[in-house]
């Protein structure tokens, strides 16, 4: 009777203990299929830009390290580090920043002019700053065209010329809204900042 008494007070508290352990148990158990993408923004803070810049923490960011082939600041929809042994995907996007010395600002005229781009330009605001947009489509969306705007500013505080530019396809049906948001909200939050400032 006594062996019966202990198994039933032990039956008793290891019930309550198992049934407090098992949410944990299944959040462990579950997280590798239920992690997400990251959500909200990151910051991009870079001195050698002199800018700062928000983007979605789900997307990744890509600098040039050295290779000119790619932008100096380089932002991707999807994981662009795996880029030569996956394909990219058919729906994407892709941001960059690039900039280059101008001391005169003659390249951003050159650039900003009708004779630089059969495409009609569109002027803005950028960091405080005045910006010239070009945005076209590569060939018929339908027949595989990519979308690509460029920004150009020109900031004569560091006598140089900014290309903010953005590159997006969206098969079938060729909606990049989504996408733009994204390069729509960096053109807006861009910082820019002054000599001797921490971006």
């Amino acid at each position: 009777m006594v062996c019966r008494a202990r198994q039933a007070r032990c039956r008793v508290w290891i019930l309550p203990a198992l049934l407090a352990l098992l949410p944990l148990l299944v959040t462990g158990c579950a997280e590798p299929w239920a992690a997400g993408r990251p959500r909200g923004d990151v910051v991009l803070r870079s001195p050698s830009c002199h800018c700062r810049f928000p983007y979605p923490a789900a997307w990744h960011f890509q600098p040039s390290n050295g290779d000119p082939s790619r932008p100096l600041l380089g932002i991707t929809s999807y994981d662009a580090s795996s880029a030569d042994h996956a394909p990219i995907p058919t729906t994407f996007a892709n941001i960059g920043v690039d900039w280059q010395s101008d001391p005169l600002g003659q390249l951003y005229l050159a650039a900003t002019t009708r004779r630089f781009a059969p495409w009609p330009g569109h002027r803005l605001t950028i960091a405080g700053w005045p910006a010239t947009s070009y945005a076209h489509w590569t060939a018929p969306p339908a027949q595989g065209g990519v979308y690509v705007q460029h920004v150009y500013v020109f900031v004569p505080w560091y006598q140089r010329d900014y290309d903010l530019w953005f590159q997006a396809a969206n098969p079938p049906g060729h909606d990049i809204a989504h996408l733009h948001s994204v390069f729509d909200h960096l053109l807006r939050s861009l910082t820019i900042v002054p000599p001797n400032a921490v971006p």
